[in-house]
């Protein structure tokens, strides 16, 4: 099960729209937290995007606002507390895990406002005793690993922010993917770019028990100046951080790969999304539909030097008998 939090620098234009929707066909969330969508209402954006149902916080000017979206088939979200800079709520993970309290954090660019919210956040773990999750947009780095170039960091706020997650029992829940949540997007100019992890994910123990396997990923910049965060709950990921992807060559020679290649790469997806596609896709069409090479090839290994003529062959095998058969040592 999976959710994504996102600072998306706008969401009402036909760009997010189409960003996110690759996103949605990929990583199929149950619950969206989008921050500074710019926008005063999301009820229609809700329905745009085929969530049931919303909590938000407008937008108040031209800046800000926060809203979640979930589907009410997966989730139970009940309102406990909404204001500019975060979305508390009591969630329910459906039919039976129990509820826990998750807020979706959207700092203020002042000060004087973020100190305000490391306050109101040790507030809330003086009076929660549950398992609770923080995720968002922190505007702000804790060490100086977490930032590339710019001017050094700010000790005291960074202390600061520090004490606040010390004080409400928090822990950094790590992540996987870009290191750096934030550019100010100079590429073309390297001397001036700016890059800056300040988008995070944190937990209490108890929600860490109850959701043991879960992380979190970075997901590609698009759209915004700030990462997608791919909050997974089950670990149920494709490709398991020991085994990274590697294209086989033999894979070419199945007359059902071209099919695979065809529903990965349309001309309507976008290039990171159809890579990423084509390697989730090629990982479960190797399992179920040309069978795991590697296990097929210690059988093959296995029964060769006895009498290869029984192995009956279909043709985009052959290549595997080969590179089988190379692969031995007869001396």
């Amino acid at each position: 099960m999976n959710f994504i939090i996102w600072n998306v620098r706008g969401a009402n234009s036909a760009e997010f729209k189409r960003h996110y929707s690759d996103m949605v066909k990929m990583h199929k969330p149950v619950m969206l937290v989008l921050l500074e969508t710019k926008m005063a209402d999301h009820k229609k954006l809700t329905e745009e995007l085929q969530f049931d149902m919303h909590i938000q916080f407008p937008t108040v000017g031209h800046y800000g606002s926060i809203v979640i979206m979930w589907r009410d088939s997966s989730l139970q979200v009940d309102e406990v507390a909404v204001n500019s800079q975060g979305i508390h709520a009591i969630v329910k993970v459906l039919p039976l895990n129990p509820p826990l309290f998750f807020s979706a954090i959207y700092a203020s660019n002042h000060i004087e406002d973020r100190k305000a919210l490391w306050d109101s956040l040790v507030d809330i773990s003086k009076n929660h005793r549950g398992s609770w999750f923080v995720g968002g947009d922190f505007n702000e780095v804790l060490k100086a690993i977490d930032k590339f170039r710019g001017h050094p960091i700010n000790t005291q706020r960074s202390n600061s922010f520090w004490n606040c997650i010390n004080n409400c029992h928090l822990v950094y829940l790590g992540f996987k993917g870009s290191k750096y949540t934030w550019s100010n997007k100079r590429y073309n100019n390297r001397s001036s770019l700016i890059l800056e992890r300040i988008d995070k994910c944190l937990a209490n123990n108890q929600w860490i028990n109850e959701y043991p396997e879960a992380n979190i990923t970075h997901l590609p910049k698009t759209h915004s100046d700030h990462c997608p965060m791919l909050v997974n709950l089950s670990n149920n990921s494709y490709t398991p951080l020991n085994k990274p992807f590697r294209f086989e060559l033999m894979w070419c020679s199945h007359p059902l790969f071209q099919n695979l290649i065809r529903d990965s790469f349309k001309p309507d997806f976008t290039l990171i999304f159809s890579t990423s596609l084509f390697k989730e896709n090629a990982l479960k069409w190797n399992k179920h539909t040309f069978g795991n090479i590697f296990h097929k090839t210690k059988r093959l290994l296995a029964r060769i030097p006895g009498n290869p003529q029984i192995i009956p062959l279909a043709p985009h095998y052959k290549s595997l008998k080969a590179t089988s058969l190379r692969s031995l040592d007869f001396s």
